[in-house]
């Protein structure tokens, strides 16, 4: 029995994202550590990535304005818009989770213009 168990902590490093289809009201966006971008797994510690968007008319600054979408474990992530939202920005951020709910730093922001 190993009673020095040592925490899991979230990782240090920032998601990578990427829009990779758009099509009429959805994208689908797929995320990877930053540090290992041609890796597919997540970096050690991390349990899933948080993902928010901001839809407007211009691209969002910074993830204060973002709405939640979800915890994300797997790739890739479909995101579906209203009709009113065709021709607006959406800006994607995202951070790494652990077990805890604990977050790491946030990534930069991934936009791309919802199809019409």
């Amino acid at each position: 029995m190993n009673l020095n168990r040592e925490p899991v902590l979230v990782p240090n490093t920032s998601p990578a994202l990427s829009v990779v289809a758009s099509t009429m009201g959805a994208q689908t966006v797929r995320f990877a550590d930053s540090m290992a971008p041609t890796t597919r797994a997540k970096p050690f510690g991390a349990l899933m990535l948080q993902l928010y968007v901001a839809v407007g008319p211009t691209n969002a600054e910074n993830p204060d304005t973002a709405k939640f979408l979800g915890n994300y474990s797997t790739n890739p992530i479909p995101v579906f818009f209203d009709f009113p939202d065709r021709g607006k920005q959406a800006t994607y951020f995202g951070r790494w989770a652990n077990q805890r709910n604990q977050v790491g730093p946030w990534s930069s922001p991934a936009s791309l213009s919802i199809a019409a």
